[in-house]
């Protein structure tokens, strides 16, 4: 699988994950390995990272399902990734 393909795939793992792709008013509440999040922080896709940023911030409910929970530099190191690569491309969403 080329990495496009995977990091398509990540996105639509991250979107499902934040309950945004189904019909649900109750978004999942299953226990998210750590592994599967240091993934969505290394993708290449900025859309895959700008949804890994939103689950991570957005609601503390989801941030929390990590498990084990994400250390310090887990987040220091994505969020300056993520907001060097905006500050470069400017994407739009």
């Amino acid at each position: 699988m080329n990495s496009e393909l995977q990091d398509a795939g990540s996105l639509q793992e991250i979107l499902a994950e934040m309950g945004a792709d189904s019909g649900y008013e109750r978004p999942p509440t299953n226990p998210i390995p750590k592994e599967m999040v240091l993934k969505w922080m290394a993708s290449r896709d900025i859309q895959a990272l700008g949804a890994t940023y939103a689950f991570l911030f957005n609601k503390p409910e989801r941030r929390n399902r990590v498990q084990p929970p994400l250390e310090y530099r887990d987040y220091h190191k994505f969020v300056t990734h993520y907001f060097e690569r905006c500050f470069r491309e400017n994407p739009d969403g």
